[in-house]
């Protein structure tokens, strides 16, 4: 057409092209206007409806064979292909029922649906060639053998042959060389479900709706998958996995991205981080790692953030929990070393900083069965929790240990704590075992404080011995201390604890004062708490120092609630101090006896055990103890007021039934032994009580200014008491002795009592302000008495005795009072036995200082047949012997008077009475006397035994009238006249008189003589006390006013004419006998023929 054109149109074809074509161009780029803005049109429609448009049956057979062309050994099927164009305006090919058979027919690869991307450059080529690869549907299973090689399977192609990670990115990047795959630069595939099996541990783990992308470069190959992870509980987890392989070196780089996965998981997935299934707790971060092509690890490094979960290695194991945690790793594969950069533990209370390395050991082909790491706690921080009393921190801990994962176990070969300059050492062993924890952990250091000691205390171990400590260790410095901590579930923990401490401030009970510059070590083993204090001591409230050392606390079993403490208090130094100390709360001990703590002045070496419960608000009635204490040089003047007490040692005791004295002393310098005891409680009511003994002598009466006479007493004897202190009521004193050992010598009574021979003593007394002697009661030999003794403000005011025996001559009530010139003695009533008393006896010392002697007796016997009744008179004891005036009536008939005079060295006696008839027949002598006066004077004989006086007598003026004696003598001198006077009106005598001598057996007349008108006689003789046998004689004169011309030749008494006569026998039965041819002597020849008179003792 356009040669036409030339041929017709020669001259100006130029011209004529152009103005013919015109409208031709103008049809054309209309039309190609419109295509590209259909075509354009269409791309948006797609890309923004995300459509497709079914490609014609041409396009898919032409696809089709070309793909076969290029294929060998294989061929392509496809079932349908559409055109669609996605958001990012990237033409796509979409592949529907793709299949690939082998030679033979057989299936190899079935797809649901393939995408490609159609590379624009080349489609602008005219070339239709894929660069990214779209799946969707695919499952793929991972198989991990023993070994950790892998195998590939697929719902579309068989299982591969095992190889490692390297191996199985080789093979890919094989594929995607081929010729078909030649212009591919990308495969991604979606909603693609990955299946990994695990042959080592059995699990399986499942990536729902995962994406993977395969991407080709020049230099490499990469793979990265997205997806959620299943793993067979409610829990799933997120992971970005990245794979890339040099083409250059073969060495693949993997990279993981985790979120929330369960530790247990990513433990199985690689030996390094194995350790990690012990933990239960979700974990998000990132490995990267790569590989030889030999399939070998050469680097391994990782960021692991694990949130909140517990340790916990078994499902029967109690969980540990903590709320998060973080660790930065790196790997060394040559050295099987993990290098931690950085950990960081947060728990419920605390935070943990941390770096260190652990070594990978002990292995079951690929996994190590052990972990041996070495850390460094740059700082830890707790702020206590229920675990410690209060925060807790350090800045510097290093641990070796050895942790094996089946069965869980730490080994903690050493365990360094900086405590501020004085590390602490510690080793142990924590065990997962069937059911529970088991936990061993020994810890020892060189110096910590008190203080440290219970701040790193756990409170709920042994939490009865830490809370003693907190509350009573108050300060000092702990040395050596060595700790032993075993724990298991189920189970209280069990704490083994020594230490010794210096420098230390203790309180062994509340409300006492503390210890000081205490020194000891304590011990807690098998549950038995042991603090002892070496040394130290106590300052009370006095002052006074107290040392301490030897005291003891123990809980004999820490476990029960509460547990029951004993304090073992063992002080030495002033009683007072010991006394101060022990008057604290709860003990109260001198309050309690109602006594000042400066009781005495002593050394006091003293052990207090008590025993109480360990808690809060304890009760008096639960707190126990025993107080137990040895005295040295007590000096006291409180103990006994007003007297001093001195003792070289004494025992104290205490328990909650009361306090105690016991020992040997002396009260103003009298021995005796002191047993005290004062109730506590109920019984305190009843008061006080002191036993013990006494020494009585001559000392103690002088001491205590007891109301005897001077050398009463000599000797000594012990005499037991008993001494009641009621409460708000005076002492209560009863005493006894059996005298033995005490003599006892009052000559001026007669009272002797040897040293062996034994008495009682009895003393029943109120120690008031004034004292009251309501009962004294003395028996010895020949001397006893009964009575009480009276006393004033002023002192001893008096005695009175209801019976005083003295030998055989007194029994009497006896008043004694004090006078200016000693004791004034009021006998009032009782017998006073003449034929016992030893008048001639030595009154005792000078008589000095006697007092004057009342006497009122009822009886005062002269002989057995003459007695005074009753009695009464006042005598007063001089230097040379007894003085005074005394009245009675003998035989309670005739009154009598008469006086004492000192006399010999002696006492002198003299009785007068106006009716000596009356005497004479009171006396039972006869009763036919009439009248008369009768004076009798006894002097005591110097040089002669006690009781001897030599006697006068005189009667006046007596009458004797029918006496049978009498009248036998005159009888038997036939005097008629004489016998009628004597049967009428008596014979009448002038006077009788004489002299005898008394002894306590008999008296003897000597030279007696009655002389009246009628007759005169003269008599000697002795008549015995005992046999009451009597013989006198003498000369019986008649008509005497005659016959006594004669008188002054002879005696008086006997006529110049007289019969001799004797009177023989008994008293009651007399012999007379008479010489009438005696009438034929005259008298002054008489006396030559007289016999002899019995002579004198």
């Amino acid at each position: 057409m356009s040669q036409e054109d030339d041929k017709s149109e020669p001259t100006a074809p130029t011209r004529k092209w152009r103005g013919d074509r015109r409208p031709a161009r103008m049809g054309f780029g209309v039309v190609m206007s419109l295509t590209v803005a259909g075509l354009v049109f269409l791309v948006l429609s797609l890309a923004l409806t995300g459509r497709s448009v079914p490609m014609p049956e041409f396009v898919r057979n032409y696809v089709e064979e070309r793909v076969n062309s290029r294929m060998t050994g294989a061929s392509l099927s496809l079932g349908a292909m559409e055109f669609a164009v996605g958001r990012d305006g990237v033409p796509q090919i979409l592949l529907s029922d793709i299949g690939i058979s082998d030679v033979h027919g057989g299936a190899v690869v079935q797809l649901n649906r393939i995408g490609a991307e159609i590379s624009a450059s080349r489609l602008l080529r005219g070339q239709v060639a894929a660069s990214t690869l779209l799946l969707a549907g695919a499952q793929i299973t991972i198989r991990r053998q023993t070994d950790g090689s892998f195998t590939l399977s697929s719902n579309t192609f068989s299982e591969s042959e095992s190889a490692n990670l390297p191996d199985l990115l080789a093979r890919i990047e094989q594929i995607l060389d081929r010729q078909a795959f030649r212009t591919l630069e990308e495969v991604r595939a979606g909603g693609v479900v990955i299946t990994l099996e695990d042959a080592r541990s059995g699990r399986i783990w499942q990536a729902t709706n995962a994406t993977a992308v395969v991407r080709k470069a020049e230099d490499a190959i990469s793979l990265s998958v997205t997806s959620d992870v299943f793993n067979g509980t409610d829990s799933i987890a997120g992971m970005q996995l990245s794979l890339s392989r040099s083409r250059e070196t073969g060495r693949v780089s993997l990279g993981v991205n985790i979120s929330d996965m369960a530790a247990a998981d990513i433990a199985l997935q690689s030996p390094i981080l194995s350790w990690l299934a012990v933990l239960n707790a979700p974990i998000s971060g990132a490995v990267r790692t790569e590989i030889d092509p030999d399939g070998a690890l050469a680097s391994f490094a990782g960021t692991l953030d694990i949130a909140s979960g517990a340790l916990r290695p078994a499902e029967d194991i109690p969980p540990a929990e903590f709320d998060a945690a973080k660790a930065y790793f790196t790997f060394d594969p040559a050295a099987q070393r993990i290098d931690f950069s950085q950990i960081e533990f947060a728990g419920l209370d605390g935070r943990v900083m941390a770096t260190g390395h652990s070594y990978l050991s002990e292995f079951d082909g690929l996994w190590p069965k052990a972990f041996l790491g070495q850390f460094q706690v740059e700082a830890l921080d707790y702020d206590g929790g229920d675990v410690f009393s209060g925060p807790v921190s350090f800045n510097d801990l290093r641990a070796d240990m050895r942790l094996r994962l089946d069965p869980f176990t730490v080994e903690l070969a050493q365990l360094v704590i900086d405590n501020k300059g004085t590390p602490v050492h510690a080793k142990g062993r924590i065990e997962a075992r069937t059911g529970g924890w088991h936990a061993a952990i020994d810890a020892t250091t060189r110096e910590i404080s008190s203080k440290r000691v219970l701040e790193l205390w756990p409170l709920k171990v042994s939490p009865i011995t830490r809370t003693w400590l907190s509350r009573n260790l108050k300060a000092g410095r702990v040395l050596n201390p060595a700790a032993a901590l075993r724990f298991q579930t189920g189970e209280r923990p069990d704490l083994s604890l020594s230490f010794e401490f210096e420098d230390g401030v203790a309180r062994f009970l509340p409300n006492m004062p503390e210890l000081t510059d205490v020194r000891g070590r304590a011990a807690l083993q098998d549950f038995d708490f042991t603090l002892a204090v070496l040394s130290g001591g106590v300052t009370a409230s006095s002052g006074q120092r107290l040392d301490a050392s030897g005291s003891v606390f123990s809980v004999a079993d820490v476990r029960p609630k509460p547990a029951w403490g004993a304090i073992r208090v063992k002080a030495r130094g002033p009683l007072t101090a010991a006394l101060s100390v022990l008057n604290n709360r709860p003990l109260r001990i001198m309050e309690r006896a109602k006594r000042p703590v400066d009781i005495a002045d002593a050394d006091a070496v003293a052990t207090a055990v008590v025993r109480l419960p360990l808690k809060d608000g304890i009760k008096n009635d639960e707190v126990s103890y025993s107080v137990t204490a040895e005295l040295r040089n007590i000096q006291s003047r409180n103990l006994v007021e007003g007297r001093s007490l001195v003792s070289k040692a004494l025992s104290l005791q205490a328990d909650p039934s009361g306090v105690g004295l016991q020992g040997a002393a002396s009260l103003d310098g009298v021995p005796l032994t002191v047993d005290w005891w004062q109730p506590f409680g109920d019984a305190a009511a009843n008061g006080g009580r002191i036993t013990g003994s006494i020494a009585l002598s001559n000392a103690a009466v002088e001491a205590f200014d007891l109301p005897l006479p001077n050398g009463f007493v000599s000797g000594q004897t012990d005499a037991d008491y008993d001494l009641a202190l009621p409460v708000d009521a005076p002492p209560e004193l009863a005493l006894s002795s059996d005298l033995a050992g005490l003599s006892m010598s009052l000559p001026s009574l007669g009272i002797s009592k040897p040293a062996s021979t034994k008495g009682n003593l009895n003393v029943d007394a109120s120690l008031g302000e004034v004292p009251q002697v309501r009962s004294l009661e003395l028996s010895v030999p020949g001397f006893s008495l009964a009575g009480t003794l009276d006393f004033s403000d002023d002192g001893f005011t008096g005695a009175d005795f209801e019976r005083m025996e003295v030998g055989q001559w007194l029994d009497a009530s006896v008043r004694l009072t004090p006078g200016e010139r000693g004791a004034n003695i009021a006998v009032t009533g009782g017998t006073l036995d003449l034929r016992q008393l030893d008048l001639n006896s030595d009154a005792g010392g000078d008589g000095a200082g006697a007092g004057a002697i009342d006497l009122t007796l009822d009886r005062l016997i002269v002989s057995d047949s003459v007695s005074l009744s009753p009695m009464i008179g006042q005598i007063q004891q001089g230097r040379a012997g007894l003085s005074g005036d005394f009245e009675g009536r003998v035989n309670g008939g005739t009154a009598v008077s008469g006086n004492l005079a000192p006399a010999n060295g002696g006492t002198s006696i003299r009785v007068q009475s106006a009716s000596a008839a009356g005497v004479i027949k009171d006396a039972g002598i006869t009763p036919n006397a009439r009248g008369g006066t009768l004076d009798v004077v006894l002097t005591p004989v110097v040089g002669a035994p006690g009781g001897t006086y030599d006697g006068q007598f005189l009667i006046e003026d007596i009458r004797l009238r029918k006496a049978p004696v009498m009248a036998d003598l005159l009888d038997a001198i036939s005097v008629v006249g004489l016998l009628d006077q004597l049967d009428g009106p008596g014979i009448r005598f002038d006077t009788v008189d004489g002299s005898f001598r008394l002894t306590r057996r008999r008296i003897q007349l000597l030279q007696a003589a009655a002389v009246g008108g009628s007759l005169g006689i003269s008599a000697d003789g002795i008549y015995d006390f005992v046999s009451k046998d009597m013989d006198f004689r003498g000369v019986i004169s008649p008509v005497y006013f005659v016959n006594a011309i004669g008188s002054v030749l002879t005696r008086r008494g006997e006529g110049l004419f007289g019969f001799n006569y004797r009177m023989t026998g008994s008293v009651d039965d007399p012999r007379v006998g008479v010489n009438p041819l005696s009438i034929f002597t005259p008298g002054a020849f008489r006396q030559i023929f007289r016999r002899s008179a019995p002579g004198r003792e």
